[in-house]
């Protein structure tokens, strides 16, 4: 099954021929791993607010559930909660290669059937590292960055689990998009179109927030199109998932546990800055704030790939192609 000459990312993709691949499977797969991850999200945040709106009766609105709900969240259990929900969908896509593939989750991982550890520290750190710069820059153009209402003591008693909370979340989403879809598509379709930009694309769609105006939503969506092209190509390039979960890792890390400029993840976070739903956004302070978070993502991809750099990562041998 294995060619001892094609490159480390050729044996990734082969990985799939392990067990079923007919297209009809990957059109079940995708969406089931999808709907049941969602309906799991349905399920976590029924069972909190049923929770809450036992212990705070007077809290809670039957006319704005949502209102009553998002003011109970916004804390660092409703973080984890959160996280625990996205995290799930581990479950759900060893359950659809199990029963639907017939192979084994191992081979998701890489070409070995793990990821390298080493990579995968390398790219926490380039995201934290471009992450951080970015956030520096950021509170030039925008000086609205304040220091969050949570106690110091607090967040780090929170620390730990959120870590391992932010680690399964990555990892659910990377094994998902940078794993099974990819690996699916690129076993049958040669053309990077397919195993690169498909995935890709919807991974930078289920990031779509309504909330977001018009020009914000295009350019949020457009950074987050370029940190999910930079982590299909550290797969390309290495064979494994390692370097893009450390990059996943690193940068919600950063935008989770440090600087947050989302509502209902923004909790845990040691300081806040503008959130992006904001309708007092100037043009200039969007368009410049947007701007660096793409850049950002590309100087952490920049940081592990450049060969001059103390961050660059193993590459596999022969950088190989799909078929």
């Amino acid at each position: 099954m294995f060619d001892p000459a094609a490159s480390q990312f050729q044996r990734y993709v082969d990985r799939a021929s392990e067990g079923r691949t007919e297209l009809w499977r990957l059109l079940v797969g995708w969406p089931a791993i999808l709907i049941l991850t969602l309906f799991t999200w349905i399920l976590v945040f029924g069972f909190i607010y049923f929770v809450l709106s036992l212990l705070y009766p007077d809290d809670f609105s039957l006319a704005q559930p949502e209102l009553s709900l998002n003011s109970k969240i916004q804390s660092p259990s409703g973080v984890a909660f959160q996280l625990i929900a996205v995290a799930i969908g581990l479950f759900w896509t060893w359950l659809v290669l199990k029963f639907l593939h017939r192979r084994r989750f191992s081979g998701l991982l890489g070409a070995g059937g793990r990821i390298s550890w080493h990579n995968f520290h390398k790219g926490t750190v380039a995201a934290l590292i471009a992450g951080l710069m970015g956030e520096v820059v950021n509170a030039l153009i925008d000086p609205s960055l304040h220091r969050a209402p949570i106690a110091l003591g607090e967040w780090l008693l929170w620390l730990a689990p959120l870590l391992l909370l932010l680690f399964c979340q990555i990892a659910a989403e990377e094994v998902l998009f940078r794993g099974y879809v990819l690996q699916s598509l690129a076993v049958r379709f040669p053309s990077p179109v397919m195993w690169a930009v498909l995935p890709s694309t919807i991974f930078v769609l289920i990031h779509w927030d309504s909330r977001m105006t018009g020009a914000l939503t295009a350019l949020h969506l457009g950074s987050i199109a370029v940190f999910a092209f930079s982590a299909v190509l550290l797969v390309r390039l290495t064979g494994d998932l390692g370097a893009p979960m450390g990059l996943h890792f690193g940068t919600n890390i950063g935008a989770i546990l440090l600087v947050s400029h989302m509502p209902e993840l923004g909790g845990a976070a040691l300081m806040q800055g503008r959130l992006l739903q904001s309708s007092d956004w100037t043009s200039i302070a969007m368009v410049g704030v947007t701007l660096n978070t793409g850049i950002s993502a590309g100087l952490a991809l920049a940081l592990l790939v450049l060969s001059r750099s103390p961050l660059q990562i193993i590459r596999a041998p022969g950088g190989g192609a799909a078929r």
